[in-house]
């Protein structure tokens, strides 16, 4: 196959992440945005760095996926199953985890949390703690 030739390239399934194409999340800087993937399948996806600023993923499904770096400001993750997740740096300033599942997650510190907001339905890891209904 020379250089030009891309036929190969059209040859090969587009692999997607919770329906986004591969090339748009899982690579540092990319931004999702506003992005709607309420109840979307994201276990093991690798969403390192993502920009999903604003974005509603309420109820979705993201046990084990790498959110290291992800930016996660103003974004809704409402019921969110986050078990085992990887949140190390990521930015959750404003992000609402009502009712999510953070149990087991890896990475996530006091400061991260105290940025978010969360109620009473919030699973919390061990070592952390929370403030019913409020952000501090």
């Amino acid at each position: 196959m020379s250089l030009l030739d891309s036929s190969a390239l059209a040859e090969q399934p587009e692999r997607t992440v919770g329906g986004l194409p591969d090339h748009v999340v899982g690579r540092p800087g990319n931004l999702v945005g506003t992005a709607v993937l309420t109840g979307a399948d994201l276990r093991n996806a690798n969403l390192r760095g993502a920009g999903f600023r604003h974005a509603k993923l309420d109820a979705a499904d993201l046990r084990d996926a790498r959110l290291g770096g992800a930016f996660l400001v103003g974004a809704s993750l409402r019921g969110a199953d986050l078990r085992r997740a990887y949140l190390r740096l990521a930015k959750l300033d404003g992000a609402d985890l009502s009712d999510a599942n953070l149990e087991g997650v890896e990475g996530l510190t006091q400061g991260q949390l105290n940025r978010a907001r969360f109620n009473s339905g919030t699973r919390l890891p061990a070592g952390l703690t929370g403030v019913e209904d409020g952000k501090r």
